[in-house]
């Protein structure tokens, strides 16, 4: 549809309806850019500056050129990038920068020959052959001129042609040949008017009116005149006519632009805030990740180290408890009524020995022991020495 829309446009700028033409190219831009189709954008951006370019607004219209050819830069597209040089020279020209303007119509040529396009080629012979008359350098000027009318004619593209009739025409009237400039103007004017290009039609019969003025037929230049100012009255009616409609359309177009720009710089800055926000997440995760594991390991540490204290302090009390020389003392005694042949005695003290032991064992594992244990091992200590005494 975006591309259809385009056609459409262009049917109407030939037919000089720039009214109808835009409004066909931003409905084309609209549709384009919902699906994201570089090519129709570009093309859309580019109808639009030529509309411009057909109301007389130079500098508006090599803005749209410009942002046209970024898109075929982008997009590697040679047809874009012959086409919005062409329309850059063309604007120049109008501009009355000659110089300027062939720089880009030289580079457009380049572009159109570089993917074989003829009718590209026509086209920028045809404007640098206006470069030079501009320049005053008719030579220059017809011979491309010519070349231009000959390639078109074999294309058959009346609009080209009526062009190129007329360029051959205008050069052939300032060198002075007004046989073979009237021919080519008359004839460049009947296609116009055949084919509805008000614009060419307006320069051909201006032309007429000139070349007739010196050969001093006035009458015919009288007529010519007139039919030049009707169609240029009907031109600039129709810029009256449209002016607001078109300036309206351009402003919503770009503040459409603005605010999709705008958009697009709030989106980029809300992505950053986000990605900052979340590496800020990611770094108190991990932060609080490895405090846990390092707490973690000092509790296990302190519960190791308080395990080791407790089973040094109990392997102390331990030996405190079951001093050697005390147990030396008790088997030494046991000894000696074994060697006595005192059984009742050595009996009684072996089974004091063995309680003691047991209950020295079974309180080992206790940091702390009640005051009724501690008198429990005292008083089996105690009946041992009283019985020993």
């Amino acid at each position: 549809m975006a591309d259809v829309y385009n056609q459409i446009g262009v049917v109407y700028r030939r037919t000089d309806d720039n009214a109808m033409a835009l409004d066909m190219h931003f409905k084309a831009l609209k549709l384009a850019e919902e699906v994201q189709d570089t090519f129709n954008i570009s093309v859309s951006i580019n109808s639009i500056g030529n509309v411009n370019f057909n109301l007389g607004r130079y500098h508006t219209a090599i803005e749209y050129f410009l942002r046209s050819m970024e898109l075929s830069k982008v997009m590697k597209n040679s047809l874009g990038l012959a086409i919005n040089n062409h329309n850059i020279g063309e604007c120049l020209l109008k501009l009355e920068q000659p110089d300027s303007a062939l720089v880009y119509f030289l580079k457009s040529l380049e572009y159109n020959s570089e993917i074989g396009s003829r009718v590209g080629q026509s086209i920028c012979f045809n404007s640098i052959g206006a470069s030079y008359i501009a320049k005053n350098e008719l030579e220059l000027a017809e011979d491309y001129l010519e070349r231009s009318l000959q390639i078109n004619r074999k294309l058959g593209d009346l609009m080209q042609v009526s062009i190129s009739l007329g360029k051959v025409g205008e050069v052939n009237l300032l060198m002075g040949n007004y046989h073979i400039a009237r021919k080519h103007l008359e004839e460049s004017l009947a296609m116009a008017a055949k084919i509805g290009t008000r614009f060419q039609a307006e320069e051909s019969a201006r032309l007429l009116s000139v070349l007739h003025e010196k050969t001093n037929d006035y009458r015919k230049s009288l007529n010519y005149f007139k039919t030049s100012t009707e169609y240029k009255d009907s031109i600039l009616n129709e810029k009256n006519m449209y002016h607001l409609t078109t300036m309206e359309a351009m402003l919503d177009t770009e503040a459409q632009r603005d605010r999709i720009i705008q958009l697009n710089q709030e989106t980029l800055i809300q992505k950053s805030v986000m990605g900052r926000q979340r590496l800020m997440l990611t770094i108190i995760i991990i932060t609080l990740i490895v405090l846990i594991v390092v707490a973690t390991m000092l509790v296990l540490q302190h519960r190791l180290r308080n395990k080791y204290n407790n089973l040094k302090n109990q392997h102390k009390l331990l030996r405190s408890q079951m001093n050697p020389h005390f147990i030396f003392n008790a088997l030494s005694a046991i000894q000696v009524y074994v060697l006595e042949h005192d059984i009742e005695k050595s009996t009684k003290f072996l089974t004091d020995f063995a309680k003691l032991m047991r209950q020295v064992l079974k309180l080992s594992h206790y940091d702390y022991i009640s005051l009724k244990n501690e008198g429990e091992i005292l008083a089996i200590i105690w009946n041992s020495s009283s019985s020993d005494l």
